[in-house]
Parts: C-alpha cells; sequence; structure tokens
C-alpha cells in the first residue's frame, strides 16, 4: 500500500506540475491528453492485475473523470487549426462547427471516469476491464471524427 501512495502522489504531482508548464490552450490539451494516456495505462495494468488496485488507480480513475469534465474548456473557440499563432495542433475544425457532437463525447468520458472510479473503489478487476473499454471508446468516439492523425 505504501508503494502504491508515493506512486500515487508522484503522478498527481507530475500532472500538476504539467499543467503549469503548458504555456497556452493547446499545450495545455496535448498535456492533459498525454496525462490521461499515462492514468489508462496505470489503470490497465491493474485491470490484467499487473498491479494492485490502489489509491494511485482511484487518482488515475479520477484523472480520466477530470479529463473528460475539462474538455469543453480546453477548447475555447479561437483554438482551431485555422487561428493564428496556435501552433501545432491536430483539432479538427468540426470540433467547433460540431459542438454538441463534440461535447457529447466529452460527457462520455466523464460517465466512463465515473465508471471507472466505482469499479477501483469496488476493487474489481472486471468491472474495471469493463470501464477501460468504455473509456477506451469514448477516447475513440471523439479522437476519431475530431482529431487529424500523426502524420
Amino acid at each position: 500500500m505504501r508503494k502504491g501512495l508515493f506512486a500515487g502522489l508522484a503522478l498527481m504531482m507530475a500532472m500538476s506540475v504539467s499543467a503549469v508548464q503548458a504555456e497556452g490552450p493547446v499545450e495545455m490539451r496535448i498535456q492533459a491528453m498525454k496525462d490521461t494516456g499515462a492514468a489508462m495505462r496505470v489503470l490497465a495494468k491493474a485491470a490484467k492485475g499487473q498491479t494492485e488496485i490502489s489509491l494511485l488507480q482511484e487518482l488515475a480513475a479520477k484523472t480520466v473523470k477530470k479529463t473528460g469534465a475539462s474538455i469543453p474548456a480546453m477548447f475555447p473557440k479561437g483554438t482551431g487549426p485555422d487561428d493564428a499563432m496556435m501552433g501545432d495542433t491536430r483539432a479538427k475544425t468540426e470540433i467547433w462547427s460540431d459542438w454538441k457532437g463534440f461535447t457529447a463525447q466529452a460527457t462520455a468520458m466523464e460517465q466512463a471516469g465515473d465508471a471507472l472510479i466505482a469499479a477501483v473503489g469496488a476493487g474489481d478487476r472486471a468491472a474495471l476491464g469493463a470501464a477501460l473499454d468504455q473509456a477506451g471508446k469514448a477516447c475513440g468516439g471523439c479522437h476519431k471524427p475530431y482529431r487529424t492523425p500523426k502524420e
């Protein structure tokens, strides 16, 4: 448990520092997505039985929920690929032209975060795996229509 506590604190501190270091909205959302990917990997290891379910997984599940809840605020108007000075963004203009669909995907991620939190709280690896599938579908449901592929 002690090892999990320290790892959880380290993850939380790293995510806090990375958010502070982000320079603008594009960099902030890129970092948030990287942090969420790291949280998903932590949860996947627990779902597969490679690690114990502990405070670290609780923090990771809360990270997924928080990201889902924060996504609409991370994409204010004027931060798309056609906007001057936005830097390297893979966000598609469809985010803003289909705001209702985009925010529905963010809500799906937030709800997946709730399922992850419940599964971790119950210590249920099967439920955690199912919640991870739900979260993965929410991620893909947003990335496919609203993000350009890597070159």
